[in-house]
């Protein structure tokens, strides 16, 4: 699985024949599969804290945050990522995780709307520009520190 740019980490595939229930773990210790360093979802099936889950629309997921956070523009790595709960209700989880979401635009916006948000900045939830391209949760991650 590609982790970070470019970078090729060996993750844990659960229910690796069924979309809907796929999970995969990557680890900090990956020979011995020990200590997660994340837990990560496209399928359906899951729910992720606050009842959070894939197909979820920008709105919704601000209302479960309780004020608007940022995201990263979309067409690179990155793109479309929850980069900041700013202090909202997604934002302090138990134990030290963080929760991250990946949103992806609705392709039928219009190509103007789409290269508005096209790049590396981040957005606010609230700004019409991202609100003209409709994203959605595509995937859900939590992400867990590593014990020093």
């Amino acid at each position: 699985m590609v982790y970070e740019e470019s970078e090729q980490m060996n993750a844990s595939t659960i229910f690796p024949k069924d979309p809907a229930r796929n999970i995969e773990v990557v680890w900090w210790n990956e020979k011995a599969r020990k200590r997660p360093s994340s837990i990560q979802t496209s399928g359906s099936a899951w729910n992720g804290p606050k009842g959070i889950r894939v197909g979820m629309t920008l709105d919704e997921v601000e209302a479960l945050n309780g004020r608007p956070f940022t995201l990263y523009g979309f067409g690179w790595d990155f793109g479309g990522t929850s980069s900041d709960w700013k202090g909202g209700d997604l934002a302090a989880l138990p134990g030290g995780c963080n929760l991250f979401v990946i949103f992806s635009l609705d392709e039928t916006a219009s190509e103007e709307a789409q290269i508005k948000v096209s790049s590396d900045n981040e957005f606010v939830s609230n700004q019409n520009e991202i609100k003209a391209v409709s994203p959605k949760v595509v995937r859900i991650g939590l992400g867990f520190p590593q014990k020093q």
